[in-house]
């Protein structure tokens, strides 16, 4: 397995390398969801700074929704 496989296999499944119960899988898991949640915290903040009209509210919208998805869907491939 090459190193770059391995990176993303461990950032996508932690539990492959480590036991379900080991902190190291947590603590993979909980950084994971904070880089999402941080990401869209940025992404709205430069949203926020367009004029409010249409487009602000679509895109915020659309944002709300992406982080919503890949928070479930990171948290279900962790569990």
């Amino acid at each position: 397995m090459e190193l770059g496989e391995f990176i993303v296999t461990v950032l996508w499944n932690p539990a492959t390398i480590c036991g379900r119960e080991t902190a190291l899988s947590e603590i993979i898991s909980w950084l994971g969801s904070l880089a999402i949640i941080t990401g869209f915290f940025w992404v709205q903040v430069q949203i926020d700074r367009l004029n409010k009209g249409w487009d602000h509210t679509t895109l915020f919208l659309l944002s709300l929704v992406g982080e919503v998805y890949l928070i479930w869907l990171w948290n279900s491939r962790n569990t």
